[in-house]
Order: C-alpha cells, then structure tokens, then sequence
C-alpha cells in the first residue's frame, strides 16, 4: 500500500486533490492510502508518505 499526504492550507484545494488522487487510484486499480491535512504540523504526526503533496 502507498501512503500518500496532501497538506496545503486551503480546504478546496486539499478535497480536489484528494478527489483527484482517488480516482487515479481507482481506474489504476492502486492500493492507495490518502490523508488530506489542512495544518502541516499535523505532519508529525503521521508515519512518513510515501508522497507528500505539500503547497
């Protein structure tokens, strides 16, 4: 499974991507496991990405 972080401050910009990311992940047939956080220091938090979108 791939882990993959979307982190930017605007909530529309993150739920676009994420949106994005999960169709991808579902017409590629991909294991994908996607967070959307809109507070980086949050990122702490998390065990590491194995992609992290920050804007």
């Amino acid at each position: 499974m791939m882990k993959i972080i979307i982190c930017d401050d605007s909530l529309q910009e993150i739920e676009t991507l994420a949106e994005l990311c999960r169709r991808f992940a579902e017409t590629n047939a991909l294991d994908l496991e996607i967070k959307a956080l809109s507070d980086s220091r949050l990122l702490s938090v998390e065990t590491p990405p194995d992609v992290l979108l920050d804007n």
